[in-house]
């Protein structure tokens, strides 16, 4: 198998992978988005992932990505 058909069969492999996750995860949120509810812990939390994101964001996903 050549490397070019490898890397290809692979991003549209992970492309399709990530499209199907969406979907479900869109599908679960309209199911379940009039049970949710943030109560201050939920909006602090949020607010810490923003700040975490805000200061390490690139880092974060960079690494992550690269862990899997």
């Amino acid at each position: 198998m050549k490397l070019l058909w490898a890397a290809t069969a692979g991003a549209i492999g992970c492309n399709l992978g990530s499209l199907v996750a969406y979907e479900m995860a869109a599908m679960a949120d309209v199911r379940w988005s009039s049970v949710r509810t943030m109560d201050s812990d939920g909006r602090r939390e949020l607010d810490w992932a923003d700040r975490f994101f805000q200061r390490w964001g690139d880092m974060a996903v960079f690494i992550a990505r690269c862990c899997q």
